[in-house]
């Protein structure tokens, strides 16, 4: 879409036309010869020629100077430069003012524009000049002044005109600079070079500023954008078109105008129903709007023309067709139903898996109805909410993972859907952590538990949360207790232990190898004595919301032991540890509490201490780092591998 603005005062001038003379004419009306004074030769300098002199003559009405001059030689040839050094005269009269003094009068015209004005008068004579502006040579209220160029004329022009007769206006036409999508233009790149308005256009978050290059009335055009199409054959056709405004405004030079040119509605080759066009907006200052075009509306399969899916003209907007009131007097539109219409945020995890939350938002959400409204910290999704009113809100926790054992996959643990409406204010920020999948085991038995879908208001009051699945130990069948609860109580699993209830995470096990307990809002779950637990030797509990939400499991498989040999090099801690039953099993789990280890070193310290060494790499790293050590054995591992993560998501519906 493309906004006008040039000055208005293009005037379609009917031309005035002097009598048509030929050279023979001048010489029979003024007695046969030309005077003719060249001063230079650049277009800044006069050159004309003056005719004979009519005696007892002189022409009034046009005075423009009267001019004293002493009788003498040169009188005639000092008045004939008084009148060369005025750009506008155009004829001279002189006659006595005293026996010493001649009045010299030079006029801005002469008999040939004006010839009821040349009048006899006794004493004086009048000269004129060859006067080609008597042809209206110049446009648009432009001053002909005479003997400049080589034409014999040139034309002063008003402010706001160019060209050699003043015939063209100043003209700036602004456009959306090629910018598509929701965002504005963030370059005005080469887009204006060479046009009337080159230089004197700025861009601040997608916004033109203009700055007036001079004072006069202004036309301007502004036109919305037409709305998008679907992939219907016909929609392009008959998509919402853009509003087309005019009016005229009294602009100062040095004032600045903001300037938004509409960009055309999103376009859905794949489904139906498209976005609506921008309107084009030129706004005075910060916030007096001059002129505004509504663009077009988006469409829904549509099959033929409706006007009311076009921009409105007056100060309501259009109401559609079978739709809703537009906007008025200004405002955004606020009417519709719950239906497609309505705005909606879907947030996934941002395909993040593993234990640890997403670290970039990337394009995720652009071109959704929530695109900038989110930012991410610490793994957690900041959604600013953008309108107030009740929203439906639908959280889906994360599957647990799976394990070796045939059919895993699909019997693990399934994640809870929750849905309720809630009251949302505009400008308040929601909490959100959106859960992933449960750690996979394709090496062993045992698989981590799924993520907990978490929207939180402020820092510590929930709206709504979905548990993620359970994890499973070479599972064979269904078992709904595997699956997140619906309840404020968590399940019990399979031949397992009770889960967490009222926000607080699962506590309970026995003293065995049983798994790490699954997380709440308020606290995290249960570990074992390995991970700083009170109870057992199973894994690490899951982390409360409020301790940051990380998940509860790391899985590896340590390989066959390499007796004789260490790697060094790489070590990260050296740990001593008692001599005993447990002592690898210990040595192993103080490797998986350090997420960056991937080898262990065994060997004697003394006759009751063993001494324990993880480090950060491994022999298929680091080959040539692993050597022969006398009373030490290595064990690398292998690291389970996650598969892409669930389509987990938060469903957001202003009703």
């Amino acid at each position: 879409m493309v906004m006008n603005i040039f000055p208005d005062k293009i005037l379609k001038m009917k031309r005035r036309c002097c009598p048509v003379f030929s050279f023979r004419s001048f010489l029979f009306l003024f007695g046969g010869w030309f005077y003719t004074v060249t001063v230079a030769n650049q277009d800044s300098c006069r050159r004309v020629k003056f005719m004979k002199k009519k005696d007892g003559y002189a022409l009034v009405n046009h005075i423009l100077k009267n001019i004293s001059l002493p009788v003498g030689m040169h009188t005639y040839s000092n008045c004939k430069n008084r009148c060369m050094m005025e750009d506008r005269c155009k004829s001279i009269n002189m006659g006595l003012e005293d026996k010493d003094k001649v009045l010299c009068q030079i006029s801005d015209s002469d008999h040939v524009q004006h010839p009821s004005d040349l009048k006899p008068t006794d004493g004086f004579t009048y000269r004129g000049m060859e006067n080609k502006c008597c042809l209206s040579m110049c446009h648009n209220n432009a001053t002909c002044l005479v003997g400049f160029t080589d034409k014999g004329y040139k034309c002063v022009y008003q402010a706001g005109y160019k060209g050699e007769h003043c015939e063209k206006a100043f003209k700036a036409v602004f456009t959306n600079l090629n910018a598509t999508g929701r965002r504005g233009p963030t370059s005005l790149g080469s887009h204006y070079t060479g046009q009337d308005h080159d230089g004197q256009v700025t861009l601040i978050s997608g916004i033109q500023q203009w700055t007036v290059p001079y004072t006069g009335d202004y036309r301007i055009e502004a036109i919305g954008a037409s709305g998008g199409y679907d992939k219907h054959s016909s929609s392009a056709q008959y998509r919402g078109r853009g509003a087309r405004m005019i009016g005229t405004f009294r602009l100062n030079k040095g004032e600045v105008i903001q300037i938004i040119v509409g960009q055309e509605g999103g376009i859905n080759k794949q489904y139906s129903s498209s976005g609506g066009g921008g309107g084009t907006f030129v706004v005075r200052g910060t916030d007096t709007p001059l002129i505004i075009g509504g663009g077009g509306g988006g469409a829904l399969a549509v099959k033929s023309r409706h006007e009311g899916c076009d921009a409105s003209t007056n100060t309501t907007g259009n109401p559609g067709y079978n739709s809703w009131s537009g906007g008025s007097n200004g405002h955004g539109a606020e009417t519709a139903d719950s239906g497609d219409s309505a705005f909606k945020a879907v947030l996934t995890n941002l395909n993040a898996n593993g234990r640890y939350g997403p670290i970039s938002l990337g394009s995720h959400y652009t071109g959704q109805d929530h695109d900038g409204q989110v930012t991410l910290s610490s793994g957690i999704q900041q959604w600013t909410v953008p309108y107030t009113g009740d929203y439906i809100i639908e959280a889906i926790g994360a599957a647990g993972g799976y394990d070796q054992m045939m059919n895993s996959s699909q019997y693990r643990g399934r994640g809870a859907r929750m849905i309720g409406t809630f009251r949302l204010n505009k400008g308040e920020v929601i909490q959100i952590l959106v859960g992933q999948e449960g750690g996979i085991n394709k090496w062993y038995y045992g698989s981590g538990g799924g993520g907990g879908t978490f929207v939180v208001r402020g820092a510590d009051s929930p709206l709504i949360i979905a548990g993620g699945g359970g994890g499973t130990d070479r599972i064979m069948s269904r078992h709904k207790g595997c699956d997140a609860s619906t309840h404020t109580t968590g399940n019990p699993g399979y031949r397992s232990w009770s889960g967490g209830s009222n926000g607080h995470g699962a506590q309970t096990a026995d003293d065995n190898d049983s798994g790490g307990g699954g997380g709440g809002f308020y606290s995290s779950g249960r570990s074992g004595k390995d991970f700083n637990g009170t109870k057992g030797n199973g894994g690490e509990g899951g982390k409360g919301f409020l301790q940051g939400g990380v998940d509860s499991c790391r899985r590896v498989k340590f390989m066959e032991k390499k007796g004789g040999y260490a790697l060094v090099n790489h070590i990260l801690k050296n740990i001593s540890l008692p001599v005993g039953m447990h002592t690898y099993s210990n040595c192993k789990n103080r490797c998986m509490m350090e997420d960056r280890c991937k080898s262990i070193n065994m060997g004697p310290e003394d006759k009751d201490r063993v001494l324990c060494q993880i480090s950060d790499s491994d022999h298929v790293q680091h080959p040539n780092d692993l050597k022969p050590t006398e009373g030490f054995t290595y064990r690398g591992m292998e690291v389970s591998t996650k598969n892409s993560v669930l389509s987990l998501q938060i469903l957001f519906t202003l009703l």
